[in-house]
């Protein structure tokens, strides 16, 4: 979803997962190149930095939580976000 490309390019496959191809570009790093704010807010597991999920985003927020608490997370965040174009990424389990 993040690079465009299947798990034999991009390298990450579930349970044997290291980091994404270091040359490939994400999402977040086109959008944050084209001037959007980039932010995400990630459930933890493979989804985290370690993953090479980080990459583009200008903030990036991995716990794991319910997902109750990650949603009131959020929106806190957007109350305060400025008014420029942003992608926000959730994920969650």
């Amino acid at each position: 979803l993040l690079t465009g490309v299947l798990p034999p390019v991009h390298g990450l496959r579930h349970r044997d997962a290291t980091a994404l191809a270091p040359g490939l570009p994400t999402l977040a790093e086109r959008l944050a190149r084209a001037g959007w704010r980039t932010v995400a807010f990630a459930g933890g597991g493979y989804v985290d930095e370690p993953f090479g999920f980080a990459r583009g985003f200008q903030s990036f927020h991995s716990r794991y939580e319910t997902f109750g608490d990650q949603l009131a997370r959020v929106e806190a965040w957007l109350a305060g976000a400025p008014d420029e174009p942003t992608f926000l990424f959730l994920h969650t389990y």
